[in-house]
């Protein structure tokens, strides 16, 4: 792109006034513990990460809209938008690989829109982890975007008392009047927040928002508007509560008596396989060192197979012979980690989402302790869940039966579902 022309139509062009938005959704999630773009809340029956790309789409405004995502979460989020759009993806979406940080991340999805006439375009740059822009917002903030503003950032004033703290001592009180939330989405000239990045990144400077970085490089008439407590920023477990408060009751509570889910559906699953010599052993996804393995015409998963049948029979949807019978060789060897997410789309689709699992796989040799935690880890993310959702125990059958007697594996599994909320 010619930096020339970017720099040189700072000015929006008056008779034309276009769209772009970026996503960032490929944050690690340190403070939350888990990558928070991947939630599955209740109350939104999608990622938080999707659901913050609906509403661009939902609006009809934008010309672009670039996810910028991790690429081991492309295939969760591409699948969810496939299954509300009716198996293809909304047009104009591009998917834009994240960078170490929100600014680098910022930057390329930037790149990605440099098809597009920058100083033409207002670009608005949204945290994936705020998902409850609304319509009524989008309308409101573009509403406010007349001929002559730069930009546009909406904050929030703070109600309570503000104190500034040095060595966990107050130090003085801040007059909370002049001090203000900033939220997203943060809107401005694409050719101005192109040329600043551009600056940025020549310096090896990074901002945590846009406005850091156009304030370093511009005098920029942005202006602020009010923003909302529903725009909130999911950064703690805690935090999903208090967006669900904002986002709404589920609409079960809106539907008839006799068309009315229960709020909670319960499943139960269990599997077993014999142990036998020349198969790798499997157990939610992880690879056991042992000499036996379970034999079985998929790669025989039993702890993985459980999930399935408990979350099938929980959603009233049968059970996994009935959905990958073992005489269709089209899942001879396949991998059922794979299957599971399968089944959580299926899950999805009848209306319900996943409130926790709780697993026990019965072995008596090998001891599973240390393949417990990898186990547990990898079933949470094929279901997007947090690992505080998914729960793996191992116990022995004090030697009675085939189990204990080490010529078989059985697994048990109970899901809890939730209808989900609009």
């Amino acid at each position: 792109m010619d930096r020339a022309f970017l720099i040189g139509g700072l000015a929006l062009n008056q008779q034309k006034k276009r769209h772009a938005a970026i996503v960032t959704m490929a944050g690690s999630g340190e403070r939350f513990g888990f990558p928070k773009q991947r939630i599955q809340s209740g109350g939104l029956g999608v990622s938080l990460g999707v659901h913050s790309l609906l509403g661009f789409f939902a609006s009809g405004l934008f010309d672009r809209v670039i996810a910028v995502v991790r690429e081991e979460d492309r295939p969760l989020f591409e699948g969810e938008l496939k299954s509300i759009f009716e198996g293809g993806l909304p047009q104009g979406l591009s998917f834009v690989m994240g960078g170490k940080t929100r600014s680098k991340s910022v930057w390329n999805g930037l790149i990605a829109l440099e098809d597009l006439p920058l100083n033409e375009t207002y670009v608005w740059v949204h945290d994936g982890a705020r998902p409850g822009l609304s319509q009524s917002e989008i309308a409101r903030f573009e509403k406010a975007l007349v001929n002559g503003v730069e930009g546009l950032v909406p904050i929030l004033s703070i109600p309570d008392t503000v104190k500034r703290i040095a060595d966990s001592k107050v130090v003085g009180t801040e007059n909370r009047k002049e001090l203000f939330l900033v939220q997203t989405p943060q809107i401005f000239k694409g050719s101005v927040l192109f040329e600043s990045y551009f600056r940025a990144r020549k310096e090896g400077w990074e901002g945590s928002d846009e406005t850091m970085v156009i304030d370093r490089y511009f005098d920029s008439k942005y202006e602020t508007i009010a923003g909302s407590p529903r725009l909130m920023k999911v950064t703690t477990p805690e935090d999903l509560e208090l967006l669900e408060f904002y986002l709404g009751k589920p609409a079960v509570s809106r539907q008839s008596p006799k068309t009315q889910k229960p709020s909670l559906r319960v499943g139960m699953g269990n599997d077993i396989h014999e142990l036998v010599s020349g198969r790798k052993l499997i157990l939610g996804g992880v690879n056991i060192d042992y000499p036996l393995g379970l034999k079985g015409h998929s790669d025989a998963d039993a702890l993985t197979h459980a999930v399935i049948d408990s979350l099938l029979g929980a959603a009233g949807l049968g059970d996994i012979g009935g959905h990958f019978p073992d005489t269709d060789p089209s899942f001879r060897g396949v991998e059922s980690l794979g299957l599971l997410k399968e089944v959580l789309a299926l899950v999805s689709k009848k209306g319900y989402a996943i409130q926790n699992i709780d697993a026990i796989v019965n072995c008596e040799k090998p001891k599973l302790a240390t393949y417990l935690p990898e186990m547990k880890k990898n079933l949470a993310f094929a279901l997007n869940l947090s690992e505080d959702q998914v729960n793996v125990k191992a116990k022995t059958s004090e030697g009675l039966g085939p189990v204990g007697e080490g010529k078989a594996i059985r697994a048990e599994a109970i899901a809890v579902l939730n209808v989900k909320e609009l």
